[in-house]
């Protein structure tokens, strides 16, 4: 991508006092992958929200080991659900964008992407009375374009976390770096965190990832990173404690990455936070 200067947390002479710790706050049918027609099935069978009942219980988590999250809010979650945004604002928790309706960027015009921010962004700041300057992509679906960086500056975005392995993040191993809107305009954009293992890339930052791999992996590969200078970043969903999942007919694929290996994210979680010190997007900014 034209324009991206790199800079970030890179002192490898001590350990990172910090990692970031995010959810992406949505239903659990907000997929990205899939058969619509199974999945508005299980809807029907299966009709309740389950988004409050799972975010309470990732909120019971992180107050006892008193950790703060970015939480990356769908608006129509937070339209639908205002007294739980409330809470977590409450508790201490930042408020992040996730868009209203968790529709991909791939499928949005430049005037789509705004419309959809603006409708987000005034349900979320009406909520918390707070000014909104975190980011993520619905599905990651961020493009190797500028122009959704140029809409989420002129909406006053601070930065961004969207960007999967990106070959700027793999060759110089920063936490995080610049995209250079204009002379005058940047944006910080955090990517996913992963491991290098020989000529491999790991993903490790959340999700399915997060499900599948053993603990002892993932605390290593923290460690790996902290002792290189580079924060982690850790993402997880309301749906990957949920060990109750309507079924939806998937293919083999798509079932591991809806429910597989989900009995023990909520442990693995906990563990992690009892090692390592997680903060928020917004703290780290502030560090």
């Amino acid at each position: 991508m034209a324009g991206i200067y790199l800079e970030g947390h890179t002192n490898k002479s001590s350990m990172p006092q910090f990692n970031i710790l995010s959810i992406d706050l949505e239903e659990w049918h907000h997929l990205g992958f899939g058969n619509d027609i199974a999945i508005q099935n299980a809807i029907r069978i299966s009709p309740q929200e389950r988004v409050v009942k799972n975010t309470l219980k990732l909120l019971d988590i992180f107050q006892k080991a008193n950790v703060k999250a970015t939480f990356f809010v769908l608006g129509s979650i937070a339209e639908k659900f205002p007294d739980l945004i409330k809470e977590i604002d409450k508790q201490g928790h930042e408020i992040a964008c996730h868009g209203y309706n968790h529709a991909s960027l791939f499928k949005q015009t430049t005037k789509d992407f705004s419309i959809d921010l603006d409708k987000a962004l005034e349900i979320l700041s009406t909520i918390t009375k707070q000014k909104i300057i975190g980011y993520r992509a619905p599905n990651l679906s961020m493009p190797d374009a500028l122009w959704p960086y140029e809409a989420l500056t002129e909406k006053g975005f601070i930065y961004d976390s969207s960007q999967k392995i990106s070959k700027q993040y793999s060759s110089k191993g920063n936490t995080f770096y610049y995209v250079q809107i204009s002379k005058e305009k940047t944006i910080i954009e955090l990517p996913l965190s992963h491991v290098q293992i020989g000529p491999f890339c790991v993903p490790i930052s959340g999700g399915t990832y997060f499900r599948h791999l053993p603990y002892t992996f993932l605390k290593w590969s923290i460690e790996t990173l902290n002792y290189s200078g580079r924060s982690a970043i850790i993402y997880l969903h309301p749906r990957d404690i949920d060990t109750s999942l309507p079924k939806i007919d998937l293919s083999w694929p798509n079932r591991l990455r809806y429910s597989s290996h989900i009995g023990n994210t909520a442990d693995k979680i906990q563990r992690l936070l009892e090692h390592f010190y997680f903060i928020s997007f917004r703290k780290f900014l502030d560090k």
